[in-house]
């Protein structure tokens, strides 16, 4: 067995202590040593004076509260992974518990041994390959001809980052593949559901759905970025976008949304293919997913030859988007500027963020131009 892990659990609620504390003695494949605190000045102590692998972090302490608790640990030790409980199942929250600085989070009444032994094991090996690459960075930053630094670090730091994204990505997927099996043998006899239990359904299936995007263009996304070598090809404009929306016809035949294929000016175009499958995929999905619900979805994809450069261009007459406002979030990750209150579209926010990466590297251009309530046009300068 492995040394012990030393953890700090800061917690007010003692009943919730005393289960993480239950669920952590009967792991058996690792042994845990586990200090509790009730108050987040109480755990600065031991922070400061003692050694610890991991702090578990209640955001809801009486003299702490909220994501300036994370900030505030992480100032404290930033080379400690966090872990936050909470009470809040929340896609977005989670999103900004990440950004202040925790590795993870888990909500209360849903964790179980098994996921929280995982969790902290992941944290703890995010947490130092994060430290590796700010250490890499900042020896980079100090020596302006880098002559002391072995470029085999980044290199290696990169691959294992890359390799960890695509493991944790890879096994997550059975599990949702469970759970959204699961939740489509319930919805064939919702009727039986009483309102209430129709809500809960629904969001379920939207969260499992999200999550199942989620994975998956983390997973391409490892692997496109695991192949470097780029090889252009003469591609068949028409051909290309059969393939992409043979795959995408269920989605297209849900939204109704009619698709009109121009390609006279320029029916070719030398491009990676799986590149430009990738680019056309994520931006066709867009102009459906955010489609208005004032008016039928009519997109028009186009493409043409001007001064001797490819263009593609890809119209809709959706909602819109709000460039004065989020046009420098555009192709940032995890960047939902049309995400519905409701929460009935689903998207991870990965998508033009993979669209603009493809371009960079291979040297091609994306030019946006979008109204609201109008619709919006992608053109890509090949």
């Amino acid at each position: 067995m492995s040394e012990p892990i030393s953890l700090l659990l800061i917690e007010d609620n003692i009943a919730d202590a005393r289960f993480i504390e239950i669920l952590l003695r009967d792991i058996t494949s690792q042994k845990y040593h586990i200090q509790h605190k009730s108050t987040f000045a109480e755990g600065v102590t031991i922070l400061e004076k003692e050694k610890t692998d991991l702090l578990l972090l209640d955001l809801s302490l009486p003299d702490s509260f909220g994501l300036e608790t994370i900030k505030n640990a992480d100032k404290i030790v930033p080379d400690l992974p966090i872990i936050v409980l909470t009470g809040r199942s929340d896609e977005d929250f989670a999103v900004e518990v990440v950004k202040a600085g925790a590795q993870d989070y888990l909500v209360k009444g849903e964790i179980t041994g098994p996921l929280l032994s995982r969790a902290i094991r992941y944290a703890i090996k995010r947490k130092e390959m994060e430290v590796d690459m700010r250490n890499i960075n900042r020896r980079l930053e100090e020596s302006e001809l880098n002559l002391n630094i072995n470029n085999a670090d980044l290199v290696k730091a990169n691959k294992e980052l890359d390799r960890f994204v695509y493991v944790i990505s890879h096994d997550l997927k059975k599990p949702v593949a469970n759970i959204i099996g699961l939740l489509s043998i319930l919805g064939t006899d919702t009727d039986r559901l009483s309102d209430r239990g129709k809500e809960i359904y629904g969001k379920l299936k939207f969260s499992a759905d999200q999550l199942k995007k989620m994975i998956t263009d983390l997973l391409e996304e490892t692997k496109r970025e695991g192949i470097r070598d780029t090889h252009f090809e003469m591609i068949d404009l028409a051909k290309i976008f059969d393939e992409v929306m043979i795959g995408m016809e269920q989605f297209i035949l849900t939204s109704k949304a009619k698709i009109s294929l121009d390609f006279s000016r320029s029916p070719t175009l030398s491009y990676p293919y799986q590149d430009l499958k990738s680019i056309i995929s994520n931006l066709l999905s867009n102009a459906i997913k955010y489609s208005s619900s004032k008016r039928d979805s009519v997109i028009n994809v186009k493409s043409d030859f001007v001064a001797g450069v490819h263009t593609l261009s890809i119209t809709d007459n959706g909602k819109g988007i709000d460039l004065t406002m989020n046009g420098n979030l555009l192709f940032k990750k995890y960047q939902r500027l049309n995400a519905d209150k409701e929460a009935t579209t689903e998207g991870t926010g990965l998508g033009l963020w993979i669209v603009k990466e493809i371009l960079d590297k291979n040297g091609s251009k994306i030019e946006v131009e979008s109204h609201l309530d109008e619709g919006t046009t992608f053109k890509i300068l090949f």
